[in-house]
């Protein structure tokens, strides 16, 4: 079976890896359009933006850092891990061949969090079952739907420039926020003002720098200049004071030239906060704390954690959301709970946590003594070797159950394991 899908990604020559190959280079090349400052927004520029590509940075890897699960639910309501499911495999190991899960969501996040779509290649073995995940070249994809029958067709130019029209049971279709549903928006698009003036004050800063820092004056006199005067005098800018290597050294003037200020400097021009302002607009487009695009300048130890905590609840569980929903949708298809099946799909947030030993541990103790987590998951959560009695459920002695007629009933651990309450109605 594996045979059969490797010849079909022979077959399809979808380009895995590139975003400027084939005849769409234009695209890239174009890609937010050119901003208020002059500067054209393309992917590559826009990456080079430090506040950017932390931003797309930090989503894509927290993203990919999350296991994903695809979960069974039983008759009676137990979940399990669907471990056998092929869905599975591609999403918690491997996608493809080349490709790990963890590498497959970091370039599917890094693809719509800058374009708004991210989009694979759905591959079939001979009995129909879904064997590879292969990314497709978001710049290279065009998304429209048939006019008689209003199903969406995604259109794709391969390397050599032909174009092949695929079907929504052929593409996993990842896409962000947007106005018609098809297609989510291009961030580089809508936020290439933003982007473009963090750019103009780096480049800005570097071409001040670059020259020595001595571009707010000019050289002035009541004489006139013979021919030979200025020529030497230009030559020495261009050779002897230009760049940082000279940055300080003292100037001989002739012919009675003096300096003369002709504009601010650049702190009393407001440069720097320009530069910390972008950032902060940057952080607010990707709804990012601040303080993880390295920006502390209000931030304290208990807001920093109030805001990791956010960056959770109102960051990545949106995000969540929209994947597990999607691959429940486009792979899981009729196994989906939302279809009528058994299965749904589960990140683990509680990966986040791994590097917080102390917050796991007192988890672990509330759900153990509470009677909701046993000993068996604590060592699965924790890849342990499970230990004697870790299936048992504990509770306090003292917990009591309220019966329907308002009388409470003693119950004992021995309720948690499957036998009758122990204890007389008070």
């Amino acid at each position: 079976m594996a045979i059969f899908a490797r010849a079909a990604v022979k077959a399809f020559d979808q380009g895995v890896g590139t975003l400027a190959a084939g005849g769409h280079i234009a695209q890239i090349m174009v890609g937010g359009g050119r901003s208020v400052t002059g500067l054209s927004i393309t992917t590559d520029r826009a990456m080079r933006y430090a506040a950017f590509w932390a931003a797309v940075r930090i989503l894509a890897e927290s993203m990919a850092s999350l296991p994903i699960d695809v979960m069974r639910l039983g008759p009676a309501a137990e979940r399990t891990v669907a471990r056998d499911h092929p869905v599975h495999r591609l999403l918690h190991y491997t996608t493809n061949p080349e490709t790990t899960a963890y590498r497959f969501v970091e370039t599917a996040m890094t693809h719509t969090v800058t374009w708004g779509n991210g989009y694979a290649l759905k591959i079939y073995d001979g009995l129909g079952a879904l064997r590879e995940l292969r990314p497709l070249a978001t710049d290279r994809m065009e998304v429209r739907r048939d006019p008689p029958g209003f199903a969406l067709i995604y259109r794709y130019t391969r390397r050599d420039g032909t174009t092949i029209d695929l079907t929504r049971d052929q593409v996993f279709h990842l896409a962000g926020l947007g106005w018609d549903g098809d297609q989510g928006y291009s961030v580089l698009r809508m936020a290439r003002e933003t982007i473009g003036l963090g750019l103009a004050a780096e480049e800005h800063g570097a071409r001040f720098f670059g020259s020595g820092a001595t571009s707010n004056f000019v050289l002035g006199t009541d004489k006139t200049l013979s021919k030979d005067s200025i020529e030497r005098l230009a030559g020495q800018i261009k050779d002897e004071k230009s760049g940082l290597l000279h940055a300080w050294e003292p100037w001989v003037l002739e012919e009675g030239l003096k300096p003369l200020t002709i504009s601010i400097p650049n702190d009393d021009a407001q440069w720097l906060e320009t530069r910390k302002l972008q950032v902060t607009d940057i952080a607010r487009r990707f709804r990012i704390p601040p303080h993880m695009l390295a920006d502390l300048e209000r931030a304290t130890f208990t807001n920093i954690e109030h805001q990791s905590l956010e960056f959770v609840k109102y960051t990545l569980l949106p995000w969540i959301v929209r994947w597990e929903q999607d691959i429940g949708l486009q792979l899981l298809g009729r196994d989906w709970l939302g279809l009528g099946g058994e299965h749904y799909v589960k990140f683990n947030v509680a990966a986040l946590e791994r590097a917080d030993l102390k917050t796991r541990f007192e988890s672990y103790a509330i759900g153990r003594q509470w009677g909701f987590v046993n000993g068996d998951r604590i060592a699965d959560l924790e890849d342990w070797q499970r230990f004697a009695g870790g299936e048992d459920y504990l509770v306090p002695l003292n917990m009591t159950t309220v019966n329907p007629d308002g009388s409470i009933t003693t119950t004992t651990m021995t309720s948690r394991n499957g036998a009758k309450p122990v204890g007389e109605p008070v």
